[in-house]
């Protein structure tokens, strides 16, 4: 059969990591139009609509998202700010399984520290309320906006 070769795992990593950079880039800017095309509409002052979802049901995910949404008569609903969370991180996970010193462990682990996947150290169900935590303090700071009124649904933990 005349196929082609099929793709390596380092060659895919790489191909993961591209498409993975232009997400982030697209959603950014996707992101920052929704923010600047609802304080042009509302001003500074901005009702938000947030809620948090996990890759797996109940409180055993590892991982989470929060979400926040303009709200606004006057401009459709958009996600204004995500944040994503992990109580876990593969590789972590592999370099504690080794039988290695202390010492080689904390050299691998300061250099680790900028790629590592673990950014949440609570629960799967804290995950929500610790997201709109941080999507809540950098409001001004990234977009100029103030969330002054929020709406959650009937299961929203992070409103407190």
């Amino acid at each position: 059969m005349d196929m082609p070769q099929p793709v390596s795992s380092v060659r895919a990593s790489i191909f993961k990591e591209r498409i993975l950079k232009a997400t982030e880039k697209v959603a950014k800017e996707s992101m920052e139009r929704a923010a600047t095309e609802l304080k042009e509409a509302e001003g500074d002052n901005v009702s938000v609509s947030c809620d948090g979802s996990w890759h797996r049901r109940g409180f055993v995910s590892k991982n989470g998202v929060a979400t926040c949404l303009s709200v606004s008569k006057k401009v459709p609903a958009k996600v204004i700010d995500t944040e994503t969370l992990s109580n876990y991180c593969d590789s972590c996970a592999k370099m504690k399984a080794k039988n290695l010193s202390a010492e080689k462990k904390n050299i691998w682990s300061e250099k680790h520290k900028e790629l590592c996947q673990k950014n949440h150290d609570g629960s799967a169900g804290s995950m929500e309320p610790v997201g709109m935590g941080r999507i809540f303090k950098r409001s001004e700071g990234r977009h100029g906006l103030k969330y002054a009124t929020y709406l959650g649904d009937g299961d929203s933990k992070s409103y407190k």
